[in-house]
């Protein structure tokens, strides 16, 4: 199987067919050709077994020489090391071509889509579960699980970064991975349609206007102050975001009433009678 996976990444496309059936066939060779050599009159016998035996470790040699010239797969160091220029040289030297761009964006663009893959996958789920666990339940357990992928986040970029652990880099693709889903599955959603059960009709336009406001000045703030707390923290920038999923996580568990199955009349009476307005 891995020769088949190295086979199908490092192929053109136009040419990913005919090469991908390459190993099945010298598979089928290898099986006429042992079946051929264990005849009676060949190697067949109790003498010569041992010959016909040993003669299987040959391809094994052959391999185990010509594997540490051939360069990584471009869509393993691209896709899982995140190494784009690595991946990058070694298009051109698998390619004898420098014109590698539309394959690098074909990269690009499948990891766009697994991530893509998650967003949706997790969406669905939280449609079907925030009516049964409700929507305190959802956001907490969203949190929190992106609280645990942030944080294991920040110890691989250490390990991958200050140690040079190798496994570290895969295992920050899994951590970010863990973060999205668990996003999708509650603040994503939740926080979108959880202020319209809030307010009552007179501020709902209003106060869904402002949320909306406030979402996009913290997004647009974050960018332009990202860049310059990366150059201070370094790795451990990402450890600001889980201090905040934090503070929001004990907010929501002091402040925040459960509203699932119950009426807009029924959620304002209840929100009067906590805050006692």
């Amino acid at each position: 199987m891995g020769a088949v996976m190295y086979v199908s990444e490092i192929t053109p496309v136009k040419l990913r067919g005919a090469f991908g059936t390459i190993p099945m066939v010298m598979l089928v060779l290898g099986f006429l050709t042992a079946n051929a050599l264990g005849l009676p009159m060949l190697l067949g016998t109790k003498e010569r077994w041992p010959i016909l035996l040993a003669l299987q470790s040959i391809p094994v040699i052959i391999m185990c020489i010509c594997l540490p010239f051939c360069p990584d797969s471009p869509r393993q160091l691209f896709l899982m090391k995140g190494d784009k220029i690595g991946a990058e040289k070694t298009l051109i030297w698998l390619r004898k071509n420098a014109d590698v761009q539309d394959e690098l964006a074909a990269m690009q663009r499948e990891a766009s889509l697994a991530m893509w893959l998650v967003y949706l996958t997790f969406s669905l789920i939280s449609m079907s579960l925030v009516d049964r666990l409700g929507r305190r339940v959802m956001l907490l357990l969203s949190h929190s699980g992106m609280m645990v992928g942030m944080s294991l986040f920040t110890v691989f970029m250490v390990l991958s970064g200050q140690y040079a652990v190798d496994w570290a880099k895969y295992a920050c693709i899994g951590s970010i991975f863990l973060w999205m889903a668990f996003y999708t599955t509650g603040s994503s959603s939740v926080s979108w349609f959880l202020p319209s059960e809030m307010f009552p009709q007179e501020a709902r336009t209003a106060a869904m206007t402002w949320i909306s406001v406030l979402s996009s000045g913290c997004s647009v703030m974050t960018s332009f102050l990202f860049p310059l707390l990366v150059l201070v923290l370094e790795e451990y920038t990402f450890l600001l975001f889980v201090a905040a999923i934090a503070m929001g996580t004990v907010c929501i568990i002091s402040t925040l009433p459960e509203t699932k199955g119950m009426t807009i009349d029924q959620i304002q009476i209840l929100l009067r009678h906590r805050f006692k307005q």
